[in-house]
């Protein structure tokens, strides 16, 4: 798949022309799922509350991780990869 966004919400992705993105757009995965699912036979009213479906489980989702408390600060290093930075390594 194609980022069709940057890296983070700051990043504007000035990197790639509009034309580019644009273009990645028409070929984006869950939009070729929804074409090979209408050419199979799979009705607009069907692939209507799937999306509908989708959506509100997102919300659901989102809504749940607002809810949730902050974890420990003590938690905030674990399980992340430190293998030091290029620089030490060419000390």
């Amino acid at each position: 798949t194609y980022r069709l966004k940057g890296h983070t919400a700051a990043d504007a992705a000035t990197y790639r022309s509009a034309a580019e993105v644009a273009k990645k757009l028409e070929d984006e995965p869950i939009g070729r799922c929804g074409e090979a699912l209408r050419l199979n036979g799979v009705g607009a009213d069907k692939l209507a509350a799937i999306e509908a479906a989708a959506r509100q489980e997102m919300m659901a989702a989102a809504a749940a991780a607002r809810a949730a408390p902050w974890p420990a600060r003590d938690l905030a290093w674990q399980d992340v990869q430190d293998v030091g930075s290029p620089r030490e390594a060419r000390r």
